[in-house]
């Protein structure tokens, strides 16, 4: 049931130090001045900066989400990131897997980080979103709101769901807390070997009490809202991963998977990005 979700894209992340000669009155020493040197976007091909890299990845075929830390160097057109580490091209839009296989890489409105699927040689399919980690300092105070696209599959016995729609993502940073509202969800649905029929507004998913550790987060409920499809089980197995992008934190991710098949029929999984 593997189905490939486009999206991605990373970004530039560092501060140089320059050197600056600041006079002080009567001819006295010169003092260095360090000054941050703005974030790079993936598209900026002239950059020579690296860039710290969070992704949120998604197997799509164990249906099982994780976190992955790496560095992008644009100098010398790689990225290392666990499995997605590879050779980078020129207008960074693809990796070549260092095991084989390659990372599409699609841009989107945000600037610091992107959608991706991966399709390795040996091995599931993953998708996910990957970017450019906002230094833990540098994130927000209070409550940031940010919107973008999400893809979502719903799986319910024999019926299959492949639906793209909006979602909001609700940070606070005050109590280190992130809820995820998937909606608007149109696509399509197949049942067994019948032709594909157009769906709308399937469901309604959202991810509540997400936990911000750092400038990732994790976990929460996840919850199916519908006038056609069950809810999720209290037994559910449930995996939520994101982070958040740029230089002050301003875009974020993530992926998440309700799988409920063990007590009922309902499955569901997907990915989301925001600014």
């Amino acid at each position: 049931m593997t189905r490939l979700i486009n999206m991605l894209r990373p970004v530039g992340l560092t501060i140089a130090a320059l050197g600056t000669l600041a006079a002080c009155g009567g001819g006295g020493a010169s003092t260095p001045i360090a000054t941050p040197t703005p974030f790079a976007t993936l598209g900026d091909t002239a950059s020579q900066q690296s860039a710290a890299l969070a992704a949120a990845s998604l197997d799509t075929g164990a249906r099982t989400t994780s976190a992955l830390t790496g560095t992008l160097n644009r100098a010398g057109n790689t990225a290392n990131i666990g499995t997605l580490s590879g050779a980078i091209n020129a207008n960074r839009s693809a990796i070549t897997l260092t095991a084989g296989g390659t990372v599409a890489l699609q841009a989107g409105a945000n600037s610091f980080s992107t959608r991706y699927i991966a399709t390795p040689t040996t091995g599931n399919a993953t998708i996910g979103v990957l970017g450019a980690v906002t230094p833990t300092a540098d994130l927000p105070g209070g409550s940031v709101t940010m919107t973008g696209p999400a893809t979502v599959t719903i799986q319910n016995g024999t019926a299959l769901f492949d639906l793209t729609g909006d979602a909001t993502i609700a940070a606070n940073f005050g109590t280190d807390r992130v809820t995820t509202t998937l909606s608007g969800l149109n696509g399509t649905q197949t049942n067994g070997v019948t032709p594909a029929v157009n769906v709308t507004d399937v469901a309604t998913v959202t991810i509540t009490g997400s936990t911000i550790t750092g400038a990732t987060f994790n976990g929460g409920t996840i919850a199916v809202m519908s006038a056609t499809l069950p809810t999720i089980s209290a037994g559910a197995v449930t995996s939520t991963n994101g982070a958040f992008f740029g230089p002050t934190g301003n875009e974020a991710g993530g992926v998440f998977v309700a799988d409920d098949t063990a007590t009922g029929n309902l499955r569901i999984f997907g990915d989301f990005i925001g600014k």
